[in-house]
This record gives C-alpha cells, structure tokens and sequence, in this order.
C-alpha cells in the first residue's frame, strides 16, 4: 500500500468536523451524483471528489493560511487534468452550510 492509500484512509477515519458537516450532506448522491471522500486524484489526496462532473470540493482549515503556494500549485495541476476546484473555508461550514451547498448546486446544474 503506498503513503497516499494509508493517508488518504487515514484522512477518512479522523475528519475534521467541518468535513463532516458537509460530507453528511453530500454522501449518498444527495446531489445527484457521487462524491468520494478524501480520494487520491492525481497525487494528491482531495477532501471530496465527484467523478462524473470533474468536481473537487475542498475545505480549507487553519493549515490552509500558510499553504496558499501548494493549494495555488495543487489546483493548477488539477486544472491541467480538467478538473474543477471549489473551496470553502472550513469556518463557513459552521456560520453558513447552506451557502456552501447552494454553491455546490449551483456548480453542479452548469
């Protein structure tokens, strides 16, 4: 098993709580389609995955302000790849969920 397969079930057994709370509400197709959690993609290990429309959901925590460089560089390659990345701070998840999900609707009926 390589690092990113330990990581990335490492990463979906201790969720942040502000994962959580979107992953409950995206899991099981509630949006009319599938959404993998923490997925290896390309190299690296992405928060929420959804396939069939080339979406990656990520939720920025604290460890983000300091890594805008590698997050910058990290979407770049998935942009490469056609992949879309919508990101939310992980404090919106706790002062507005439904903004965030309207967001993710809004992308998803492009």
């Amino acid at each position: 098993m390589s690092f990113l397969e330990t990581r990335s079930r490492y990463l979906r057994r201790n969720t942040t709580v502000p994962e959580q709370l979107l992953w409950d509400r995206l899991k099981g197709s509630a949006f009319g389609t599938r959404f993998y959690s923490q997925h290896m993609l390309h190299g690296y290990i992405v928060d929420f995955w959804a396939p069939a429309r080339k979406l990656v959901i990520e939720v920025d925590g604290a460890r983000h302000r300091s890594r805008k460089e590698q997050d910058s560089q990290r979407d770049q390659v998935l942009h490469a790849h056609g992949v879309e990345v919508l990101r939310f701070p992980a404090q919106l998840m706790y002062a507005d969920l439904n903004f965030v999900l309207d967001r993710i609707r809004e992308k998803l009926s492009l």
